[in-house]
Order: C-alpha cells, then sequence, then structure tokens
C-alpha cells in the first residue's frame, strides 16, 4: 500500500511553520551544522515541538509524517528574506525525525517502511548514481531503518525488515549466481551504516523464533560487514563480546545458534571459492575471526595447492580469494584433542613449497609445519627467532621487530649463547626459510636479518643497506663472521665513519643512528672475543697508532726538515730550514707526501682524545674497573698514556695517586709509590670526599699546574639532602624549573639518556653497572621532547627492577652524576623569563677553585663567602658574583668588564672542559687583585669614578 499523500493548504506550507520559528542568518547555520556534526537529539525538538503543535494544528503527527515520508513534495512558499530555504528543510526533517524516534507507532511505522520499500525499488542502476541521489540527502534510507527498528515490536515491520536486508528488494546474491554487490542496484551501498539495527532486528528474530539460516546466508552475503565473527560461546568473555551482550541483551543459547549458522555458512562457501568472486569477497571480509581448531587450515592448504598463487599474492592479497586463504591458514588455538603432533602428521600430504608459502601465516601452526617438513635445525631458528623477540615460540601472533629508537641494547645479542643454540642449520633450507618469510608481510625480519648474521648470512644485504645507514643492518654488521686480518679494523673504522656522518641528519635520526653504531659495536666486540666494545676500542685504537708516523723525527722535504711533536694531547707539525723554526708551513712542503700523512696523524690523534676523554669519563662515572693488563694496553697509546697522568686513580685498598708510566705504579700526594697491583679505578669526587682528601687533591692538582682532561677533583658533587630523605623516594629539588625542550633534548641526547615519545615523553638514564634506572618527570612534555616549547621540570627517581627506591638507597656516585645532569640542563636550557639560576654545588667547586688558585699563586687578597668572592684591589675593593660573574665596586657601584679571549696559556684552568663562565671569572680576579696596573681606559674611568663618587659622599 502506497503512501497517502496530504494535500492540505497546512501540509503543503509546513516548511513555512520551520522558517518562522528557525532563525536568520549566522544563526541558522550554526544550528544547522550542530544537528550535522553534534547532534542535539531531543533537546532541539523539544524546545519548539509547541510552537510547531500550535502552527500545524491537531493533524500536526500526519503532516509531519508526510514531511518525512514525501520530503520532495515539500517547499517552501514564502518569501524566505536572510534564510537559506534548504538549511531549513533540512533542520525541519531532521527534527521530524526525533519527534518519530520518540513517539513509535505502528501507522508511523508502516509509512515509513513504505517509503523505504518504495526508494529500494526504485534505486538507480549504478553505485555513482545511488550515492549522488541518496547520499547525505535527508532522510537517508539509514535514517528511515533507524525508526523502524524502533518499531520492531510490531510483528509487521520486523518482517519488511527482513525482508530488506536479505534482498528482496535486491538482486539476490545466492550461492550459484553471486554477482558483485557494487555493480548492481545495492541496499547494501543505501544501507551500509545500519550495522547495529541489524543485529537488534536479528535478536528480535531470535526472541520471535524467525532467525532461520537461508535468512542468515543471504544477509551474510549482501552484508558481509554486518557479520559478527565474535558471537559465540568461546569468545563470550572477550571485550567485543562482552560489549555486545550487554548492549544486544544476548543470551549464551543465541550465541550458540549464530555460531552455528556462521560455521555452517563457512562450510558451504569453502567449495566455491575458486569460482565465485563475489562468494570470495563476502567470505575474505568476514572470516577474519579468532578461530579454535586446526580444520580450515587443512582446507586452505588444499586450495593453496589447487591455485596458482605466488608469495605475492598472498602478502598484498592482491585478489579476494588471497584474503581468504591468508585467513583459512591462521590457527589462534587448538580445539580439544588437537595438537602439534597430530597437526604435523596432517600436514606431511602437502608439498614443500605449499608449507613454506603458509608458513608466514599459519599462527600456531608454524611449529607443525616445519615438522612436517623434518626440518629440526630450521624449527630451531624459529623458536629462538621468537626467543629474541621476547615472544612464545608456540604463539599465534608475529615475533616483534628491532624498532629504531635511542636504545643502546636493543639488536644486541649474546653471540656464544646463541651460536650454541642455533647450531648449524642446513643452508639450503634456511635459504629456503628467510625467502619464506621475507615474501609475506610477518613480521620479525629485522630479528632474522640479526640471526642470519650470526650465521654468516646476507652479508651483501647487510653491506649494501649500510650505505643507508639502516640501522637494523648497522647492528647486523658487527655480527657478521670476521673475514681475514684487517677486517676488523676495516669494520671498526667503518662504525667511527658512521657516527661522524650520522651528523648531517635531523636530530631524531641522528640519535637514532649513533645508538645502532653502539649496538654494532658491542656485537663487533663479541665477535672479536673483546668482554666489551671499549676494551675493543683500546685495542684498535692501539693498533691505529703503531701505523702513524713516529714522533720527534726529522724529515727531509727539498730545503726543509718537517717533523711530529707530541704536546700533551695536541700534534704539531714543526718546519725547521738550518736551525731556524718556520712559524707557518710553506706552500711545497703542504703538498708533500709526508706533510699530508702527518696532517692524517693530527686528526687521528685529535680524535683519539675526544674518545678516549669520553671512555675514561664514563668509566670513572660507573666507577668502572682497569685491570692490570688493560691499563698496559692504554699506556701504549701515548693519547691514552697523557690523559691518565693527569688522573687520580684509585686502587682495591682506597689507596688515591697520580698514574706513572715510567715507574707502573700510582703517586700519592706526599710523593709515595703504590705499585700497581690489581684493578684500579679511576677516582670520583666523591670517593676523594668520602674519604676526607678531596682539598688536599684539589690543592696538590693546582700546585702542579695539572690540566685534567675533564673535571675530576673539581667536578660538582650532588649528595643526598635531609629533606630528600625525609621524603623518600621522589626528590623535588628541581621542581618547577622551566627548560626549552628541544636544547635539553639535545643535552639528554649528549649525555646519553633515553627519551621515549609518545603520549607522554619517558626521561631516564640507565646505570648498567648498578643496574639502577634514574627518571626525570615532565608530564607535559608530548610525542618528541624536542618539539616541546616551555617545559616545567617535577619529580625525580630512581628504579631498581621495576620498583622505586628510597633516595639515601642509591648509589652516591649515581645520585651526584644524575642530578649533575639534571643542573646543567636547567642551567643552559633555562626558559626565557626564568629567574637565573646557579645550583650551590657549582658554586661550593667555584670557591674551592679560586681558593686553591689564590693560595698557590701567594695572594691573600681574595676570599669566598656564599656566592661571592671578594678582591681587595690596589685602587678598590671588589665584589664578584661567582655565578654570573656580574663585578660591583663596594659599596655597590657596578663594573663593566667585557670578557676577552684569553689564551689557554695565559689562563690556568686545572681542567680542560669548557667552563667559559669560570674561566671568566678567574680572569677578572686576577685582573682586579693588580688593579694599579690596567690599562683599559675605560675600565680605569668607572673604578676612578666610583671612588670620586664614594670620597664625595664621605665628605
Amino acid at each position: 500500500m502506497e503512501t497517502q499523500i496530504i494535500t492540505s493548504k497546512k501540509s503543503q506550507q509546513v516548511l513555512d511553520v520551520f522558517k518562522e520559528i528557525l532563525p536568520e542568518g549566522e544563526k541558522l547555520q550554526r544550528v544547522y551544522y550542530s544537528i550535522k556534526v553534534t547532534p542535539p537529539g531531543k533537546g532541539l525538538w523539544e524546545k519548539h515541538k509547541d510552537q510547531i503543535e500550535t502552527l500545524l494544528g491537531e493533524k500536526f503527527p500526519n503532516i509531519l509524517i508526510d514531511l518525512y515520508a514525501n520530503p520532495e513534495e515539500h517547499q517552501i512558499k514564502r518569501n524566505y528574506n536572510n534564510q537559506d530555504p534548504f538549511l531549513i528543510k533540512e533542520i525541519a526533517i531532521y527534527l521530524t525525525g526525533v519527534y518519530l524516534k520518540e513517539n513509535p507507532s505502528e501507522y508511523i511505522a508502516t509509512k515509513i517502511l513504505e517509503r523505504l520499500e518504495k526508494l529500494l525499488k526504485n534505486t538507480p542502476s549504478t553505485k555513482e548514481k545511488i550515492l549522488a541521489k541518496h547520499q547525505d540527502i535527508r532522510p537517508t534510507p539509514e535514517d528511515f531503518v533507524k525508526i523502524l527498528t524502533n518499531n520492531l515490536h510490531y510483528e509487521s515491520i520486523a518482517q519488511g525488515l527482513k525482508n530488506i536486508f536479505s534482498g528482496e528488494y535486491n538482486k539476490i546474491l545466492d550461492i550459484e549466481n553471486h554477482h558483485h554487490p557494487d555493480d548492481i542496484a545495492s541496499n547494501n551501498i543505501l544501507l551500509h551504516g545500519c550495522n547495529e539495527d541489524f543485529s537488534r532486528l536479528l535478536v528480535n528474530l531470535y526472541h520471535s523464533e524467525k532467525f532461520d539460516y537461508d535468512w542468515f546466508k543471504s544477509c551474510s552475503l549482501i552484508f558481509p560487514s554486518f557479520v559478527k565473527k565474535y558471537w559465540d560461546p568461546i569468545n563470550k568473555n572477550s571485550y567485543r563480546c562482552t560489549q555486545d551482550v550487554e548492549k544486544y541483551n544476548l543470551t549464551e543459547d543465541l550465541l550458540d545458534t549464530y555460531s552455528k549458522h556462521y560455521q555452517r555458512l563457512l562450510v558451504q562457501l569453502r567449495p566455491n571459492l575458486k569460482n565465485s568472486s563475489s562468494i570470495t569477497e563476502a567470505y575474505s571480509t568476514f572470516s577474519r575471526f579468532h578461530k579454535e581448531g586446526s580444520s580450515e587450515i587443512l582446507q586452505g592448504l588444499k586450495l593453496l595447492e589447487s591455485l596458482d598463487r605466488t608469495a605475492k599474492n598472498l602478502k598484498v592479497e592482491s585478489e579476494g580469494i588471497d584474503t581468504c586463504i591468508v585467513n583459512m591458514l591462521h590457527i589462534y588455538d587448538y580445539a580439544e584433542g588437537e595438537g602439534e603432533t597430530l597437526l604435523a602428521s596432517q600436514l606431511k600430504e602437502f608439498k614443500e613449497k605449499t608449507l613454506l608459502l603458509a608458513y608466514p601465516y599459519a599462527g600456531k601452526a608454524r611449529r607443525p609445519i616445519l615438522k612436517a617438513l623434518q626440518w629440526e635445525d630450521i624449527l630451531t631458528l624459529h623458536d629462538n627467532l621468537f626467543h629474541l623477540s621476547g615472544a612464545s615460540p608456540d604463539t599465534s601472533e608475529d615475533p616483534g621487530d628491532i624498532h629504531t629508537s635511542e636504545s643502546t641494547t636493543e639488536g644486541v645479542i649474546d653471540r656464544k649463547k646463541y651460536l650454541k643454540r642455533l647450531g648449524s642449520p642446513d643452508p639450503s633450507r634456511l635459504i629456503k626459510f628467510t625467502s619464506a618469510i621475507r615474501g609475506s608481510n610477518m613480521r620479525g625480519e629485522t630479528i632474522l636479518l640479526i640471526i642470519n648474521a650470526l650465521l654468516g648470512l646476507d652479508r651483501e644485504k647487510i653491506e649494501k643497506t649500510l650505505k643507508k645507514h639502516g640501522q637494523v643492518a648497522i647492528k647486523a654488521y658487527g655480527l657478521l663472521p670476521l673475514e681475514g686480518k684487517n677486517e676488523l679494523k676495516q669494520r671498526y673504522l667503518k662504525f667511527k665513519e658512521m657516527t661522524k656522518e650520522a651528523a648531517k641528519y635531523g636530530q631524531e635520526r641522528c640519535a637514532n643512528t649513533r645508538a645502532a653504531v653502539i649496538c654494532g659495536m658491542k656485537n663487533l666486540a663479541q665477535t672479536a672475543g673483546f668482554s666489551d666494545e671499549v676494551r675493543m676500542g683500546w685495542a684498535m685504537e692501539a693498533g691505529i697508532a703503531s701505523d702513524m708516523l713516529p714522533f720527534n723525527e726529522k724529515y727531509a722535504v727539498l730545503d726543509w726538515e718537517v717533523s711530529l711533536h707530541l704536546e700533551g694531547i695536541a700534534v704539531k707539525i714543526n718546519v725547521h730550514r738550518g736551525q731556524k723554526l718556520l712559524k707557518s708551513v710553506p706552500p711545497k712542503i703542504r703538498k708533500s707526501d709526508i706533510y699530508q700523512q702527518m696532517r692524517e696523524c693530527q686528526e687521528q690523534v685529535k680524535r683519539q682524545a675526544s674518545t678516549f676523554k669520553k671512555t675514561l669519563e664514563s668509566m670513572m662515572c660507573d666507577a668502572e674497573l682497569i685491570e692490570s693488563d688493560e691499563l698496559n694496553t692504554l699506556a701504549k697509546l701515548p693519547v691514552a698514556r697523557q690523559l691518565l697522568s693527569q688522573l687520580i686513580l684509585m686502587d682495591k685498598h682506597g689507596r688515591f695517586g697520580i698514574f706513572s708510566n715510567t715507574t707502573k705504579a700510582i703517586i700519592g700526594l706526599k710523593g709515595e709509590i703504590t705499585p700497581i697491583q690489581g684493578p684500579l679505578t679511576i677516582a670520583h669526587v666523591y670517593s676523594l670526599f668520602d674519604s676526607g682528601v678531596l682539598s688536599d687533591w684539589q690543592r696538590h692538582i693546582v700546585d702542579k699546574k695539572i690540566v685534567q682532561p675533564f673535571k675530576q677533583v673539581f667536578r660538582e658533587l650532588y649528595i643526598v639532602s635531609p629533606a630528600e630523605i625525609e621524603a623518600g623516594k621522589n626528590s623535588r629539588r628541581f621542581f618547577g624549573h622551566t627548560v626549552i625542550g628541544s636544547i635539553m633534548s639535545k643535552l639528554l641526547q649528549s649525555r646519553s639518556w633515553n627519551q621515549h615519545g609518545g603520549d607522554e615523553v619517558t626521561i631516564y638514564k640507565q646505570f648498567t653497572q648498578k643496574n639502577i634506572l634514574g627518571y626525570l618527570d615532565i608530564p607535559e612534555a608530548r610525542y618528541y621532547l624536542s618539539h616541546n616549547d616551555k617545559l616545567p621540570l617535577q619529580e625525580i627517581w630512581f628504579s631498581k627492577d621495576g620498583n622505586k627506591v628510597p633516595l639515601n638507597s642509591v648509589d652516591p656516585i649515581v645520585f651526584s652524576e644524575f642530578m649533575r645532569d639534571i643542573d646543567l640542563i636547567v642551567s643552559v636550557a633555562r626558559a626565557e623569563g626564568s629567574e637565573s639560576y646557579w645550583s650551590k654545588e657549582t658554586t661550593e667547586r667555584r670557591t674551592e677553585l679560586i681558593a686553591s688558585l689564590v693560595q698557590t699563586a701567594g695572594l691573600n687578597q681574595v676570599r669566598c663567602e656564599g656566592h661571592y668572592a671578594y678582591i681587595q684591589g690596589s685602587l678598590a675593593k671588589y665584589r664578584i658574583h661567582l655565578g654570573s660573574g656580574v663585578i660591583h665596586i663596594q659599596p655597590g657601584n657596578y663594573l663593566c668588564i667585557v670578557p676577552g679571549k684569553a689564551k689557554q696559556e695565559d689562563l690556568y684552568l686545572p681542567f680542560s672542559d669548557a667552563d667559559i663562565r669560570m674561566a671568566e671569572i678567574v680572569s677578572k680576579i686576577f685582573l682586579l687583585i693588580a688593579d694599579d696596573k690596567i690599562e683599559d681606559e675605560q675600565i680605569l674611568r668607572q673604578i676612578q669614578a666610583s671612588m670620586k663618587e664614594r670620597t664625595v659622599n664621605v665628605e
């Protein structure tokens, strides 16, 4: 029965009524967009209901039904001025839909059903025309279905919807003669958003005993995306099924019936997968679900063996049949009575090629496949592939991969352990196994590359990828077996080269590449038989040093003599003509081979000095032991020997001394010689402080004018404070300080911190020797630290074995170094507008340094109190702030002295670390001590003016 058209004047003018109650201009636009983006629902209807009812009169329900069912019959008749008639009609239809949903009735539902049936009977012949006619035009067929779903308690409405979803107004998609849904006049397109409504109808039909298999099959082929693969008693406790059980009030009997229909459908469709592309498309859509049992993989293998499908077909799922096969091959779990042994015996009937194609997709059937092939050696490799990724070998999931990150441990493996585990797999099988994985979309290829490198495979692939600095290839490069006596040195230098080349990348990739190089070095050290990459580096550098030109030997070049000299840790090239030392190198010498070799030597020594400074400082911070034989290796390197001779070492008995290569001993404060017996450590400032000899060693270093390669005796020291002991596990020492994310990120990278981006950035430093992690909390940091502007620091804590530990139980050296890093960040990365900052620890070290310098110089005109150094000059008294370097002439006049560029030989500091502010403060102190010898007129004028002002004030 067709809908009866109401032809009254009020019916034709219904939109004019809405025109009267709706606003104009931008307000109308806002109302329209509010219902399009965030539908307000019943509230908007309630706001205007009384006006609409009054203006339309007692027949307003019928008039609204007519508007909803026959919108094309209604237009605005009056002038609409500043109102868009399209928007008015859309809003009117939307509000009418709200009314119809809130007021269900058989009459309303019948009229809506008739309208929907009429639309479906008259749909255009192509998908494009259907969408052009119905998409985004209210009311849509989906709007009609939602109203009908509210009226399922009327038998005629439920039956009408049942007919629609089964394809009564569509070309029926039967098994024998099925066409692709997109090629026909398809309510699959018009009703694609009715998934939830279909589920409600299905539940209604089940409770009224009308949920039959034939209807379910027809609906599934037309609407494969509506199939609920997880409606199954087996999965009733899964997250999605649990949600639906509550949402639709599903019973266990319903789930059981649904599951039986679904399994029957799969069985019925499988024989036709090769013959019908549309069935294949439907099957591939709804066959992805967690299956229990191995029967389907056998069907999938038979299908795969009967078709000419390649690894590429399955990888990209180029056709629907490929998706079906991939889904059928995957086993999530075994059914009762099944297992690896039974399945392996069933799989023996299939060809090797078929089983290898299936392996990447087979889930829990992967191990049975290898057992069926009788590849026990590859089965062992399979197990280790999963172990290395942190997964169980019999899981249904793929193994993990090595991620691109700043981690210096991911991709580093225990070479001896895994070589023993892997044994010697058959090379031809290994190649086939590798090809099977790489030809699929199975994860774990990066772990496989690591394993293959360990076994001596993929050398060409790894070396090719190295050219692009592929980070997994860099890690694997260290695991390849060494071939030839020079290969170790070549690989070591290649790693050094990649570290340098990483600087051309952006901040994140640079950090990731350098971390990968460290991993590669660790793997290479194991391959070469060293205990770690540091010791390997010492041996490599010793070899490089032995190949360099000898120092202090003269070489004749034309009329000149050229020689190479080591001064401290710097290499200088001297050119003599006769007895005269030339100030510059003549052009003819620069072109000579011997000069080029000397330049290379300079660069080598410069690089070695940088490397060894970082290594020795790291060993000091980790309290790492240096064995006697290792010390001998270092002593053979001129650069390392020079660096060690400037550092205080500590033996196992807690005795301190400067290293002497001549005596093979350490020399104490009073010249006592302690022969080296057993391991040594590079003394940390905490050890000197704790032993009560820090100030003595500070004076000794300054008295001897020793320049340490990094801060040792004048290193900032951070001790757990009483407030932190009372707080327990969290420190608020730097709480509230605001820093710039990009600067902070660079500083952290340079000091071996880890930054893991995401919704929140995790920032921590790992102290491997002590098995402890230090964390810095910055809750406002998002994604990548470098992408954040101003960031307030919050609490600090330490963790061991996943548990927070009390601050006073943390190793004192670990605590001090961690806090020192953060102190540096707060000082250097401080955000603009933040208060100037210098820590108590920095002030203490600067005070001690100044005291040692003036005492050694025999001066008594300087004293330090609090944050200031007070200087008694010949002309005036001065006060210098130890944090900022700002000078005041006492009692208060500011003195401006612009720092100059002092040469190292003109200004002694007991460390080579760049501390520009400290150098500035020391140079100012020594300048003002002898203020009567100042020649700079601007400085003199300021001092004289201040003294004159002081005299006037006194008078």
